[in-house]
């Protein structure tokens, strides 16, 4: 629910327990009986409750005694408009005390005014209404009328309060004309003013250094009685603040309270300079308000609890700083060093030039320095990275979802889902489905579709720990079975993220969380069990090789010597049935698998395959498009073919022969695939060092 900043009403609304000092000048009004006109002021920052207060006061004024007008100038677009309708709303309430015939001479009275000057020019008759009002008097001076009634006013039994709000929001023309309305034209006998405005915007606007006028000697012969409004109490700010805050959480999240993790940062986050930004009970409401509007919008599982509170209070109070962090979040996230270490010699110099660049933002667009500090220490609250020494933990912010997190980064300032990114619900979602197999299936698919496998499979990743031995099954078993649907390529030399390393990621990192024992078994069963060859094949070769490491660092091995040779075992049986059945040839990587043949069994048996594959025309050219590879460079990428590593399997003259023996005519019919594999054979790529 967002908070109306309403002014109160009532004194049970009083947060601020201003109420005695109100009922004090509601005293001092009813006391009043002097014949002239009486002004007291008001005086208070914007949003510190002045008209509250004066609710307040008004609310204990009998009703017996006064008639009250509020009057705001700051609704009224040009000048005339102002005085017409002060005069107006006066006339309004003199009548309901003297009668019509009072009433009526204060609108003649207003009308000769329109022939006095007053500071204010008018373009045109016809945009002058109060020069209309001069037709309705007789032919008397203005001074006649405003003797008369003075003698009228002074001897009613009741008093006139004229509320005068926001004067702080006019420029300084209309601010002058309010100030001479009062002391000049409307400072008439059982009149009080109630003015309310804030100090030192008013003394810097009436203030004319040229001609010697300063703008608090000026209001002193105005006012006669002014006071400011109490500094709320700091600590009782603070609990309106946090019951807000508590009710905004709830709202969202339910009855729930702060994890032991979240209560320290929150801690730290408010002591950072979040607290000092809070002054007056609108600024509680700006910020709630829109707190509980961006996290409507936001969702509950996107973002963490503390990073949008502490990022929400930046855009309230520093909205210029807000739009600029996320164009210029080098300065703001981890990949800063990437960006800017290849302009200096050493990491001192990367942080003391995004220090720099960083201040300069700061300086800039946040003039005021109290809101500047404390925007200083939220930002380093958020975003450890602004500090040379701060402690990296890139995938521990991902998992808390920390706005300093790279890949979480744009979901607060893009107010919803990033497009191509993956909301919280949906990667929950993905994890539930994995007691499913079927609707795992159905929404790998799904994300392939809408490209966003690979974001899915990293955060997967991410959740690795959470995830328990028939999940992680489930999870190997489905992506192994649609290894052909789900392909793609690298895109870039860095490009690291593909959707066949990051399975093969992910097979690696979750056997290795298994207890030791359970490892071997539950290999042996996907293997056996997967209708594929690739995804399982490269897994073992990686696990392999990762057998050496370990050994030389002294670590357990992820799998024994044994234990690899058994499964490896299987995994010949099922590449020779697949070579049985002619199916090897169709199967993804099939160079992969022919070298872990030749090393899991022997080159004589690979060679013996390759012979009959190539034996056809359809055979060569499916042998040889296996061989075409991809080669990723900053300079464009292009795709190669190494003669070396085909002879590594099978000699290359007799693969030559067959090559030179195809015809102009068998080359004609074959696809632009087959004719590639063919050309870059016979003509390998100069680019690169066979």
């Amino acid at each position: 629910m967002i908070l109306p900043d309403y002014p109160i009403e009532h004194k049970d609304q009083d947060q601020l327990k201003r109420f005695p000092l109100a009922a004090k000048v509601a005293t001092m009004i009813s006391a009043f009986t002097g014949k002239e006109s009486f002004v007291i002021g008001v005086e208070g920052k914007w949003g510190s409750g002045k008209t509250s207060f004066i609710n307040l006061t008004l609310g204990q004024l009998d009703k017996n005694d006064i008639v009250y007008f509020t009057f705001n100038p700051w609704n009224f677009s040009d000048e005339a408009s102002l005085l017409r309708d002060f005069f107006i709303k006066f006339s309004e309430a003199v009548e309901k005390i003297t009668g019509k015939k009072t009433g009526k001479r204060m609108k003649e009275y207003a009308g000769k005014l329109s022939e006095i000057d007053l500071g204010v020019s008018y373009e045109g008759f016809s945009f002058n209404p109060l020069k209309l009002l001069k037709f309705w008097s007789p032919d008397t001076s203005v001074e006649a009328i405003r003797k008369e009634l003075d003698g009228a006013l002074a001897g009613i039994a009741k008093k006139i309060v004229v509320v005068v709000d926001d004067i702080d929001r006019l420029d300084k023309k209309e601010t002058k004309l309010i100030l001479k309305l009062v002391k000049l034209t409307a400072d008439f006998p059982k009149t009080i003013f109630i003015l309310a405005y804030d100090r030192a915007r008013v003394e810097d606007r009436i203030t004319e250094r040229e001609n010697g006028l300063e703008g608090g000697e000026y209001l002193k012969k105005i006012i006669q009685v002014s006071f400011s409004l109490p500094l709320p109490d700091q600590q009782e700010l603070q609990n309106l603040l946090f019951k807000d805050l508590d009710a905004s959480i709830e709202a969202v999240y339910g009855k729930t309270d702060l994890t032991g993790k979240e209560e320290t940062r929150w801690g730290e986050l408010f002591r950072s300079g979040f607290g000092e930004l809070f002054s007056t009970i609108r600024d509680i409401k700006r910020y709630v308000s829109s707190l509980r509007l961006d996290w409507s919008i936001m969702g509950k599982s996107d973002v963490n609890k503390v990073d949008f509170l502490g990022i929400e209070v930046i855009r309230v109070f520093a909205p210029r700083f807000y739009d600029a962090i996320p164009s210029n979040k080098e300065l703001f996230i981890e990949d800063a060093m990437s960006s800017l270490a290849g302009r200096y010699r050493n990491e001192n110099e990367v942080f003391a030039a995004r220090k720099t660049q960083y201040e300069e933002l700061l300086k800039n667009l946040i003039p005021e320095e109290a809101v500047r500090r404390s925007i200083d220490g939220i930002c380093k609250e958020l975003f450890p990275q602004l500090e040379a020494h701060s402690t990296r933990s890139p995938e521990e912010w991902e998992r808390d979802l920390r706005i300093c997190s790279p890949e979480r980064f744009n979901f607060y300032f893009q107010l919803g889902i990033p497009f191509g990114e993956l909301s919280e619900s949906q990667i929950n979602e993905v994890v539930e489905s994995l007691t499913t197999p079927e609707t795992f299936k159905e929404l790998i698919l799904k994300f392939k579709e809408e490209k966003r496998l690979r974001k899915v499979l990293t955060k997967l990743l991410r959740r690795r720990d959470n995830l328990d031995e028939p999940k992680i099954k489930t999870a190997l078993s489905v992506l192994w079975e649609l290894e052909k649907q789900i392909n793609d390529e690298r895109e870039a030399v860095f490009d690291l993220d593909d959707i066949n390393t990051q399975v093969l990621r992910f097979g690696y990192q979750t056997l290795k969380q298994l207890p030791p024992t359970n490892r071997k078994p539950l290999l042996a069963d996907l293997v056996s069990e997967c209708p594929n060859i690739y995804y399982p094949v490269h897994l073992i070769a990686v696990l392999r090789q990762g057998l050496e490491k370990e050994i030389q660092r002294g670590e357990g091995a992820t799998l024994t010597d044994g234990e690899l040779k058994e499964i490896e075992q299987i995994l010949v049986g099922k590449i020779k049935t697949a070579a049985a059945n002619h199916t090897l040839k169709d199967e993804k990587g099939l160079i992969l698998i022919l070298y872990r043949w030749r090393e899991w069994e022997s080159f004589d048996v690979v060679s013996t395959y390759i012979r009959g594959l190539i034996s056809t025309r359809k055979g060569l050219l499916t042998f040889l498009k296996s061989f075409v590879s991809k080669v990723l460079s900053s300079a464009g990428n292009y795709n190669s073919l190494n003669r070396k590593s085909i002879e590594e399997l099978y000699p290359i003259l007799e693969i030559e022969t067959l090559v030179n023996a195809i015809t102009q005519d068998e080359l004609a019919r074959m696809t632009p695939q087959e004719k590639e594999a063919i050309d870059l054979f016979k003509n390998p790529d100069p680019r690169r060092d066979w």
